[in-house]
């Protein structure tokens, strides 16, 4: 008899967590296709970037490209190119290798294309010198030709974290962002603190809902509230329950009635 699979989705990993700036993060444990696009997420939260892209996805041919960046320009934007490598290791035939690959579609795919800037993304450390020496004969071998040839490795991608808040949370984990952000804070937070001053059990379970809501677009929250205001406070502490509800995180109602559960709620939208 054959096995039926497994319908429940596999959960995203995530990289180690850093405990100190100068840690040898690793990215690399992404994995290629999520590190990929996470590179794409760093990039599109640089100043100036208009939008990105992954490019040739799926099989496709790339060019020696895993994405594009349109950068603000006057008067048309012009391109950056992003090659995306989640190695445990890299070193100076790796950035050799990645740059030809780019480098033999030059005259045949992206000399017309207006590219300017090309950033290789590695997933670890770049220690060595002959791998440092490599990056700076790649760099004058690009500018021949127009092109600022750049490398973000692990140290490089964590200093620009700070600046790329939806990457961390969408692509590291709840762990990466409170560690470089700190605790989430909205108009719920309230209601988490007051359950875990009670000591009730299920401030815990409740912690992802509420950061979720939190995180949540301001107009969402504003509309809840707007709702409130017209006097249908009743129906939005209803729907809030019943969220948390299929959440798991009112597991522990045996020890509070209905009526003290929704006290939080009802400050939060009086």
């Amino acid at each position: 008899m054959a096995m039926k699979k497994s319908s429940v989705a596999q959960q995203p990993s995530y990289p180690r967590l850093s405990q100190n700036p100068q840690d040898e993060h690793a990215f690399w444990e992404l994995g290629s296709r999520r590190f990929e696009q996470f590179a794409r997420a760093l990039h599109a939260a640089q100043p100036d970037i208009l939008s990105t892209n992954l490019y040739g996805p799926d099989g496709q041919e790339q060019f020696g490209a895993d994405h594009i960046a349109f950068h603000r320009n006057d008067p048309a934007p012009y391109l950056e190119v992003g090659q995306s490598k989640a190695e445990r290791r890299f070193g100076q035939s790796d950035i050799r290798a990645a740059a030809d690959k780019f480098i033999e579609h030059w005259d045949g795919h992206w000399r017309e294309k207006d590219v300017r800037h090309f950033i290789l993304f590695v997933g670890c450390a770049i220690k060595s010198r002959q791998a440092s020496d490599e990056i700076i004969a790649q760099t004058q071998k690009f500018a021949a030709l127009g092109i600022q040839f750049s490398v973000w490795d692990s140290s490089e991608i964590y200093d620009r974290l700070p600046g790329a808040n939806v990457a961390v949370r969408t692509y590291l984990g709840q762990d990466w962002y409170e560690r470089i952000f700190g605790k989430p804070t909205g108009p719920l937070t309230g209601l988490q603190q007051a359950l875990e001053r009670g000591w009730d059990l299920s401030a815990v379970s409740l912690q992802h809902y509420v950061t979720r809501l939190n995180q949540a677009e301001t107009g969402e929250i504003a509309e809840l509230k707007c709702r409130a205001r017209r006097g249908e406070t009743p129906r939005v502490i209803a729907e809030l329950e019943s969220a948390l509800r299929s959440e798991g995180c009112c597991q522990s109602n045996a020890n509070r009635s209905p009526h003290d559960a929704s006290r939080p709620l009802t400050a939060t939208f009086s």
